[in-house]
């Protein structure tokens, strides 16, 4: 079984597929505008695209230390995901 559970995971382990990452904080509508955004850059072909995962930035976090083949975060590096 896949560590990553649900949409978040089936996009990750498919290739094209996007990911953005948002403050937790972030209401469900906060969420829907960033998506509008995403598919207004470009980024997804239809607002309702699978193509893209909205992920709150602890989750991300999470995920990355969990990848043990990835150097660990420091200060100053940026991760782009």
């Amino acid at each position: 079984r896949h560590p990553y559970e649900g949409h978040i995971a089936r996009c990750l382990i498919r290739n094209g597929c996007r990911c953005i990452t948002v403050p937790a904080m972030w209401s469900e509508g906060a969420k829907a505008e960033m998506r509008k955004a995403a598919w207004r850059a470009g980024l997804i072909t239809s607002e309702e695209s699978d193509a893209l995962a909205i992920i709150l930035e602890p989750e991300a976090a999470a995920l990355h230390a969990l990848d043990t083949n990835l150097p660990p975060l420091r200060p100053g590096v940026f991760v782009f995901v």
